[in-house]
């Protein structure tokens, strides 16, 4: 039987902001690594605004990361169409489901 509900990195749209983005923060200009890469931070990756106190252990957040993606971030999901989630040191934001919007390195939020 066909399953119909399959998720697939081909579906990331990226815009020319995360194009730019991805490119000078993450080294690579290649559309399929960079939809790959996002598509990972989607799945795997922790989304900002579920993070708290009791789930940050478990979530594989240090204090510091916390702290920064909490308080510094900003993340709110009230009036907010965009979501982010932290993958491998960045924080990929994007706007429903599949349009990534743009890509943010944690050391960003520490100046």
């Amino acid at each position: 039987m066909a399953n119909y509900h399959v998720d697939s990195y081909k579906l990331i749209k990226i815009t020319n902001h995360a194009m730019i983005r991805a490119e000078q923060r993450l080294g690579t200009a290649n559309i399929s690594e960079i939809r790959k890469m996002a598509f990972a931070a989607r799945k795997k990756g922790v989304k900002v605004w579920l993070l708290n106190k009791s789930n940050k252990k478990e979530s594989g957040l240090d204090d510091d990361t916390y702290y920064l993606l909490k308080n510094k971030l900003r993340a709110d999901k009230s009036g907010n169409s965009n979501t982010p989630y932290y993958y491998k040191g960045n924080i990929f934001l994007f706007r429903g489901k599949y349009q990534l919007v743009t890509i943010i390195p944690l050391e960003v939020l520490k100046h």
